[in-house]
């Protein structure tokens, strides 16, 4: 593609010089496509292979697009330069919490179920009969829960049964795990810094449930003094900040005392004031996603959008291995099971016609211990017992899952009835 780019005779090198491009971006993004990756059937191949044949005039936007598809990367024009964004395993380039974005704070939103396949019906070019040939992808799990919702994708310029199916599964994953897009907006040392395509940290004390990050009141060579020390931990967990020059350093804490914290060796520079930092730990972790779009607004703002990443998932569509999750809150503990549950199965008759509810009633063992639940089947009305109060919540679940209605009763020793959650 880099030669098509600068190429004047049968390429785009009247319009593009060769120093409009950016060579480390194309370069990266060559090493990482000509790596050797299991072939599906015994032997290895390179991670992506452009086999076209292009005899005909194309609309430039629209081959250069069809050019970086088969390596997985989007093209994009930043500080007068075309450079490609590759989805590929990067590390985390900037860092992100609540004292560096606007004060609306950070914005989720996920993905509607209908846009979610479940299989990956891909197309390419096979050698052996010279035909096109299709490869299916299916993703079990997903199909046992949604069920059948089939896509069909062309492979540009793709030879490979191998290929078309690390293709499948790539898609299959993006839509059932990276669902989740966020949202927010930062000043202009961020904007300036932070291009589509990059892996940033985000630190979201209203997800995590403890604040983890904050900016720089001074520094050291080898020390951070912190703006808020509360619930601040002293070891076993790393200390990020972002340096002078843009970069993303983290190391070890060793130690704390108050709010100055000593880590295990120098920063490579020592950091600014009111530059960031964020600190993890085994159990809070930061959120990571990955820039797709970076827009100046008024007020030297940058609202900057990102979808969630994994870094393992590179391992998993091509080797099979585990996927891992980062732990990011302390808010979502894992409930103590009900005792003395009890299911009772009734019929009545609701229109003219008969039909079930099931009542599942227990017990919980936490500070209300008197507090009570009922989980019905179905929308009904259940008589209010005189000395419990009645709460109703009710929710759609996935297509093809049960609708249920919980149904909370709560009671507690005085005549105070309240609502748990």
């Amino acid at each position: 593609m880099y030669d098509l780019l600068i190429n004047k005779r049968y390429g785009f090198g009247d319009h593009v010089a060769e120093a409009q491009l950016d060579k480390f971006a194309f370069l990266a993004a060559s090493t990482h496509a000509n790596e050797l990756v299991d072939d599906g059937e015994g032997g290895q191949e390179a991670r992506f292979s452009c086999n076209v044949l292009i005899q005909n005039q194309y609309e430039a936007y629209k081959l250069v697009n069809d050019l970086c598809s088969v390596m997985r990367s989007q093209p994009f024009w930043s500080v007068g330069s075309l450079t490609i964004s590759q989805d590929r395993p990067t590390d985390s380039t900037y860092l992100f919490n609540r004292a560096n974005v606007t004060e609306d704070g950070f914005s989720y939103a996920g993905s509607d179920i209908k846009t979610r396949h479940t299989v990956a019906i891909v197309s390419y070019l096979d050698l052996e009969t010279r035909e096109q040939n299709y490869e299916l992808v299916e993703d079990r799990d997903a199909i046992a829960k949604y069920g059948w919702v089939a896509t069909q994708v062309k492979a540009f310029a793709c030879t490979s049964r191998g290929q078309a199916h690390r293709l499948g599964s790539w898609i299959l994953f993006s839509e059932q795990n990276e669902t989740e897009v966020i949202s927010f907006a930062a000043s202009i040392d961020a904007g300036v810094l932070v291009r589509p395509g990059a892996v940033i940290d985000v630190q979201d004390p209203v997800r995590a449930g403890v604040r983890y990050g904050g900016r720089i009141a001074a520094s050291g060579t080898n020390t951070v003094t912190v703006d808020d020390e509360t619930d601040l931990p002293s070891s076993d967990a790393t200390l990020s900040v972002m340096l002078p020059d843009g970069t993303l350093e983290a190391k070890t804490i060793s130690s704390r005392d108050g709010a100055v914290i000593t880590v295990n060796g120098d920063w490579t520079t020592t950091p600014n004031v009111n530059s960031v930092w964020i600190i993890q730990t085994d159990a809070v972790e930061t959120q990571q996603y990955r820039v797709l779009s970076v827009a100046e607004s008024e007020g030297n703002v940058y609202a900057i959008t990102g979808l969630k990443y994994n870094a393992s998932k590179y391992a998993h569509i091509e080797r099979g291995e585990t996927l891992s999750d980062r732990s990011i809150t302390t808010l979502s503990p894992i409930p103590e099971p009900p005792l003395n549950l009890q299911a009772v199965e009734k019929f009545y008759v609701n229109n003219d016609q008969a039909k079930v509810k099931i009542m599942f009633l227990g017990q919980l063992l936490r500070e209300r211990p008197n507090t009570k639940f009922v989980i019905e089947r179905i929308a009904t009305t259940l008589l209010t017992l005189s000395s419990l109060q009645l709460i109703t919540r009710s929710w759609m679940q996935e297509p093809q899952l049960m609708q249920f209605r919980f149904l909370l009763l709560a009671h507690w020793d005085g005549n105070q009835t309240i609502s748990p959650h």
